[in-house]
């Protein structure tokens, strides 16, 4: 199939605000069938964990302008003529990755400025005690309570970004985490005050006693129901997305014309498929893109290495050097859903963060052995792990005489089959 004309697409490179977008017409792949799903479950408490870059905050902020009515958001949207009432609700919002945990001193004043931010929406101001953050939401939730008369939605962004921030420091992570468990409190203890909770991070502290006090928190990161809820599907790529995938086989033929290169819109899809898709997150095994990646290459008219540039976190890092993974072992590795899902006190098992992090990925299921086998999920995360990460975790090991027999740079996971380790 070859390229059409096609009308120039606007979009919303890093902006999390569904209103934004909204107001803008700025491309936006409808998300709002989960949505629908999930408020109109008995269930109260949810927790997701995808990678980073998935659009886990642009799903928070599509559940906040829906809890605030604002229905002329949602027109030509699926949850639009579901929705009949659109009642407003008062939405707290906090998101635990504006600051930094590096340091004890900064985390007060991060902790301070996300709850002041709230606050403010309710006109509460200098609370008795600043650092008590189990009081300070309590007052917010009771506070927007009785000033709307309707039950309060909570949406906590990146919950355990903190601790993240702390993994190589455990006083500070201890000190962390428990300020952390205070501001959490509140979420079981005001229920009767709460409409509806949305958590997202990476990883099940178990001392932060969300999960273990939370038991009805319903987790949708392995539920076949929700696998398609953060990053894009085949089925949206090639139907809500197929005009972006013209123009951007357009823009490259017109990039590549100097060297002869065309490309068929089918090339693109073929070449876009390698490079993007290939996260599973059940055993569906449903083809699930990375979102960040497909966005920027549609802006920059070319197919590239986005997500995997955009920063590897030092948590991994560490984490793999203190194991020492072997790289090839990690194509193969297989594992038991309980594996992922068990909570954990500090995180130490590589595997587990591997996945969450989105470096790995659900490859294939075995059901005699109830047990998944892992690997990476596309041409990206693979070059962009052999190029970038390697270095990182194994510089110990690697002297400068430590290359390939023709003098290249290691360009795959294969390459490093003859990289002479200590």
């Amino acid at each position: 199939m070859e390229q059409t004309e096609t009308k120039e697409r606007g979009y919303a490179v890093g902006v999390q605000e569904f209103d934004w977008i909204r107001e803008r017409g700025a491309v936006y792949v409808d998300k709002t069938a989960y949505v629908w799903r999930m408020v109109m479950t008995e269930a109260k408490y949810f927790f997701l964990s995808r990678p980073r870059r998935f659009g886990k905050s642009l799903l928070l902020d599509t559940l906040r302008c829906y809890f605030e009515g604002r229905k002329e958001l949602f027109e030509g949207l699926c949850i639009y003529n579901k929705e009949k009432e659109w009642r407003k609700y008062p939405v707290i919002r906090l998101d635990l990755s504006n600051g930094k945990y590096f340091e004890k001193d900064l985390v007060h004043g991060t902790f301070n400025a996300i709850l002041e931010q709230q606050e403010r929406k309710f006109g509460i101001t200098d609370p008795k005690d600043p650092t008590n953050y189990d009081a300070r939401l309590t007052n917010m939730i009771e506070t927007a309570y009785a000033q709307t008369g309707e039950k309060v939605v909570i949406l906590i962004d990146e919950y355990d970004a903190p601790m993240l921030d702390s993994i190589n420091d455990p006083d500070l992570q201890d000190y962390i985490r428990n300020r952390v468990r205070n501001l959490f409190s509140p979420l079981k203890a005001q229920s009767q005050y709460l409409r509806f909770v949305f958590l997202t991070g990476i990883s099940k502290f178990s001392q932060l006693s969300v999960f273990s006090e939370l038991n009805n928190l319903q987790q949708l990161t392995f539920d076949p129901n929700y696998e398609g809820i953060c990053g894009i599907t085949e089925e949206e790529l090639l139907t809500q997305l197929k005009p972006d995938i013209e123009l951007l086989t357009a823009k490259m033929n017109k990039l590549y014309k100097r060297w002869n290169l065309h490309y068929s819109y089918d090339d693109v899809v073929l070449h876009l498929k390698e490079m993007y898709d290939g996260y599973h997150f059940t055993k569906n095994m449903t083809d699930i893109y990375c979102p960040w990646s497909l966005v920027n290459a549609f802006v920059m008219g070319d197919i590239m290495n986005f997500w995997f540039s955009t920063g590897t976190p030092t948590m991994l890092v560490n984490v793999m050097r203190e194991h020492n993974i072997s790289l090839q072992q990690i194509e193969h590795f297989q594992a038991t859903i309980e594996r992922f899902d068990a909570p954990t006190e500090r995180i130490g098992d590589p595997i587990p963060v591997l996945f969450q992090s989105g470096y790995l990925t659900l490859k294939d299921y075995n059901p005699l052995l109830r047990k998944f086998t892992l690997g990476f999920p596309n041409g990206e995360v693979r070059e962009g792990f052999a190029k970038s990460l390697y270095k990182y975790y194994m510089e110990d090991y690697v002297g400068s005489q430590d290359t390939l027999g023709n003098g290249q740079d290691c360009r795959t996971i294969d390459d490093f089959k003859v990289v002479k380790l200590r």
